[in-house]
C-alpha cells in the first residue's frame, strides 16, 4: 500500500514503531503533501528532537547475551 492511499491530511501524526524488540517509537507528522516528490534522496529527516537512540552498535545490544530454553545463547 502507497501513502497516499491511507487518507492522511497535512497535520496528522502517527506512531512508527521500528524494532519490535528495543521498543524504538518515533513520531512521524505528514507535514506537507506533494503531488510530484522534489528530486533528491529519499526518506528525508525534516526535523529530529532528542539523543538517537543507539542501534545494533554493540553499546545497547544485550539480545546476544540472552540464554534460551535449550541453553544457547
Amino acid at each position: 500500500m502507497a501513502l497516499g492511499q491511507l487518507g492522511l491530511r497535512v497535520g496528522h501524526t502517527l506512531l512508527y514503531y521500528f524494532d519490535y524488540g528495543d521498543d524504538h517509537m518515533f513520531d512521524v507528522a505528514l507535514v506537507a503533501i506533494q503531488p510530484q516528490a522534489e528530486p533528491g534522496d529519499y526518506p528525508r529527516l525534516v526535523e529530529s528532537e532528542g539523543k538517537t537512540p543507539p542501534q545494533y552498535d554493540g553499546d545497547d545490544d544485550d539480545d546476544d547475551d540472552e540464554v534460551w530454553e535449550d541453553g544457547e545463547t
